[in-house]
């Protein structure tokens, strides 16, 4: 590596900042507490709900690993730019949309977005750790950026709660001027020097280069993801089931907003301390943990019904914000910095995938039975899956 400019190091210090702040304007989506009422008052039922979802979903599975290897080729700052404009382009069509057709065109330009970022921002900020040779500190800067972020993202839902009182597209309007912002933010950061991935070979054979890496080379590293991607996909099956369950045990519509709102606060606490955590009950128990928390979440969600219910998903909350730490700073020691992003764009793509396999069968659980017989189901599943890729994480001396 060439020596650096001397004014090298302040300037990739600002990126820690920078993702930061970057992170928390996309993440202020004032509409989520109430997106499913929105769309219900545009003519959709909760199939169309899970349709447009899993149509989402599959977007994202099919955009993860080449947006990953787009990041690690031209760079993650020009990837993170295009990604603030194709969210920007995508709340400016939900604010303006109509009807099923014009939703969908917002979901998918959001799927080329968020498919953008994966991977990208998280290895821009080992990679800017690994030049002012703090690498080993990942963890505490990456907890902190999932922590402000979050938090970004619970005032985002009491104002959206508040907002959708006036108006149900209002939330859209208050939520441009931030995605606006991130552009101009993602313009101004620094890309660290790094050995560079040339694609010499043309685009898929080098992406077939680095799967084969990762699912047939690598053993553990491939585990790992498995583990990570089907687990938190599950746990993050249930987000529109939420509003349903909400409505089952009788919490007004006005503190919808205040609900999603302590989610991210439970979630953004334990994104924050999860290095602390992980250090204090150490790896293994922190990969055990995944399928306890999410299991005994979902269960005791399909048989307590109340007010106060709600409080049962920060079971899930929790492992939100926890296994996204531990998981991409355990991917990160497998893998070489130049297919970094690549690598942690398919452990994302896993995620999705489980997610939409799963999302529209809970739906229809939801809709044939009742929406605690899914979440019911949801647990089961939970702990079937999560007991088998122990055993494999075992055998693997992971844990």
């Amino acid at each position: 590596m060439m020596p650096l400019p001397s004014d090298t190091p302040r300037a990739l210090r600002s990126n820690l900042w920078k993702i930061t702040t970057y992170s928390m304007c996309l993440q202020a989506l004032m509409s989520v507490p109430t997106i499913v009422l929105f769309w219900q008052s545009h003519g959709m039922n909760m199939t169309e709900v899970m349709q447009l979802q899993a149509l989402f979903a599959i977007a994202i599975v099919l955009l993860e690993v080449p947006s990953g290897y787009i990041a690690d080729v031209i760079g993650r700052r020009k990837t993170l730019i295009m990604a603030a404009c194709s969210n920007s382009c995508a709340i400016i069509v939900y604010s303006q949309g109509e009807r099923f057709a014009h939703f969908l065109i917002a979901e998918m330009l959001f799927a080329f977005g968020f498919s953008m970022i994966s991977g990208a921002d998280a290895a821009m900020l080992y990679d800017t750790l690994v030049v002012l040779g703090e690498e080993t500190r990942y963890q505490k800067y990456y907890g902190r950026i999932v922590f402000y972020t979050l938090c970004s993202t619970g005032a985002a839902s009491v104002v959206g709660g508040w907002l959708s009182a006036f108006s149900l597209r209002l939330p859209f309007y208050a939520t441009t001027p931030f995605f606006l912002a991130a552009i101009l933010i993602a313009m101004t950061l620094h890309e660290p020097p790094r050995k560079q991935l040339i694609a010499k070979q043309g685009y898929w054979r080098e992406l077939v280069k680095i799967l084969r890496y990762v699912f047939i080379e690598n053993a553990q590293l491939r585990w790992l993801i498995m583990y990570a991607g089907v687990l938190i996909g599950i746990n993050n099956a249930a987000v529109w089931l939420y509003q349903p369950y909400f409505q089952r045990a009788g919490l007004p519509l006005a503190y919808f907003g205040i609900a999603f709102a302590s989610y991210q606060l439970v979630a953004s606490l334990s994104s924050k301390f999860a290095y602390k955590i992980e250090q204090r009950i150490g790896a293994k128990a922190s990969l055990i943990s995944f399928p306890c928390c999410i299991a005994i979440g979902y269960l005791l969600m399909s048989v307590i019904l109340g007010r106060f219910s709600f409080m049962l998903a920060f079971f899930h909350q929790f492992i939100r914000g926890f296994s996204q730490i531990v998981t991409t700073d355990y991917v990160n020691h497998y893998t070489e910095s130049d297919v970094r992003a690549t690598v942690l764009s398919t452990k994302n793509l896993l995620l999705r995938l489980c997610y939409a396999i799963i999302i529209l069968p809970a739906g229809k659980i939801a809709d044939l039975a009742d929406v605690t017989d899914a979440l019911r189901a949801l647990g089961i599943l939970a702990i079937f899956s999560g007991s088998i890729l122990l055993l494999v994480l075992r055998k693997q001396r992971i844990i």
